[in-house]
């Protein structure tokens, strides 16, 4: 009588165990049951991002991303492979004019970044270089012509915006974020301080 009560209970405990782990698999890969159930996602600094709106506030110069399958591990064929660009993460009031060899151009109308953040895929993840100021992102494309910044950009707004496809084009992730750009100099004017 004893073992069979001793049992039940502990089928119970294992049970409630399953089911909670169960829920909160589902609710992880479905952003606490908001969105579809994701079958891929990134991992930046041991944060999971999945789907869109995502932010990154980069505190290097180069950052690894590991691009992941959820139940890879039940598929007969492992899916692999993926696709990274970058783009323009700016609206009409956000956006801003700058000058290719004097010819005014939107930032908006860039269709892809990706050659001025060295990407550099590595099978299941990617590493990619964050550390260029505008200014030195649009020199990358335009590497032969004179590029002139007219705007002052505003530090708050994330104007770059990753997408990571899988191969199987399951699901997109896209993560907004702004380089890291290093202080080079600081130049105090002794008039300026006030003791």
């Amino acid at each position: 009588m004893r073992k069979k009560f001793l049992s039940k209970i502990i089928f119970g405990v294992l049970f409630s165990l399953a089911v909670m782990f169960l829920i909160g698999f589902l609710s992880m890969f479905t952003r606490n049951f908001t969105t579809g159930f994701e079958t891929f996602y990134v991992v930046y600094d041991g944060v999971f991002y999945m789907g869109s709106g995502n932010k990154v506030e980069f505190d290097r110069a180069s950052v690894r991303f590991d691009c992941r399958y959820t139940l890879d591990f039940l598929a007969v064929e492992k899916p692999s492979g993926y696709t990274v660009r970058v783009l323009p993460n700016v609206s009409a009031a956000d956006d801003f004019v700058f000058y290719v060899d004097g010819a005014p151009h939107l930032f908006s109308k860039i269709l892809d970044l990706s050659v001025a953040f060295d990407i550099d895929g590595q099978g299941d993840y990617f590493i990619m270089s964050v550390d260029k100021s505008m200014s030195e992102v649009l020199q990358s494309l335009y590497s032969d012509s004179e590029v002139v910044m007219s705007s002052v950009l505003t530090a708050a707004h994330l104007y770059f915006l990753l997408e990571v496809i899988p191969d199987n084009g399951a699901s997109v992730v896209y993560i907004e974020f702004n380089n890291v750009v290093p202080v080079q100099s600081v130049i105090l004017d002794i008039n300026q301080i006030n003791f």
